[in-house]
């Protein structure tokens, strides 16, 4: 009877995969000029952050600190988004303070197309609590954003 025949081991041992290892080089060198074949021994993982990676691994006291990954937003973004408010605020202006609102809201358009983020931070101070509900119900988050800053709810 023949070894080839005989079932092996539950699992490889050292020398098994030694010699798989071997086995597969040789391969590589007589056959393709490509590159070498990949061989897992075990675990492969492919992270980018982790505080532990693999079997019976564990990390404590510690945190994560990352870079921003989103671009910040430009003027014309801001320039954009004040755009859109103003239309809509335009539709909704039932009251003599939503002209002081408009007006706030239409010079900063001006000033952050004139790249003055000063002046959009001073103008947009007059906007009010009215024009900072519109733009967050009607999404425009840096507007929203802006305009909370500038009336001095958020610092």
């Amino acid at each position: 009877m023949s070894d080839e025949y005989l079932p092996g081991p539950a699992s490889p041992t050292p020398m098994d995969v030694l010699l798989r290892v071997v086995e597969a080089v040789e391969a590589q060198l007589r056959g393709s000029a490509g590159p070498p074949a990949q061989i897992t021994m075990r675990d492969q993982y492919n992270v980018t952050d982790a505080g532990a990676v693999g079997p019976s691994s564990s990390a404590a006291g510690f945190s994560f600190c990352r870079a921003r990954e989103r671009a910040e937003p430009s003027l014309a973004d801001l320039q954009r988004e004040l755009e859109v408010l103003l239309g809509e605020m335009q539709k909704n202006a039932t009251e003599p303070s939503h002209q002081i609102a408009l007006a706030a809201i239409e010079a900063g358009t001006s000033a952050a197309a004139a790249a003055d983020m000063p002046g959009v931070f001073e103008y947009l101070s007059h906007a009010g609590k009215w024009a900072l509900g519109i733009a967050s119900e009607i999404g425009t988050t840096l507007a929203a954003e802006v305009i909370t800053k500038a009336i001095g709810l958020q610092k």
